[in-house]
C-alpha cells in the first residue's frame, strides 16, 4: 500500500529482509526504523533481488486487522 508516493507518509513502510535498495525518501521513515532494516517501498529502488515482509489488509478485515505475508521475493524491474 501506498498514499503519498513520495516518501513522506510511511505508509508503504516494509521490512526488508535481504539484498539492496537505493532509497530517497521525503522523512517518512525514522533513522531507527532504517537502523532495523525497513525501507520505504514506494521511493526505493532494488539493486538486485530484494526480500521483503509486509501486511495488508484482507477484504474480510474491513481495516480493522493485518493478515502478514512473509518473505515476499521481488525479482524484476520497477515501473
Amino acid at each position: 500500500p501506498k498514499a503519498c508516493g513520495m516518501g513522506i507518509c510511511g505508509t508503504c513502510k516494509v521490512l526488508k529482509l535481504g539484498g539492496e535498495v537505493e532509497m530517497e525518501h521525503n522523512g517518512g521513515i525514522t533513522e531507527d526504523d532504517e537502523a532495523e532494516g525497513f525501507i520505504l517501498s514506494c521511493c526505493s529502488v532494488p539493486k538486485g533481488d530484494v526480500r521483503i515482509e509486509f501486511y495488508w489488509a484482507t477484504p474480510f478485515q474491513c481495516g480493522s486487522g493485518l493478515a502478514r505475508e512473509s518473505a515476499v521475493s521481488f525479482n524484476g524491474d520497477v515501473g
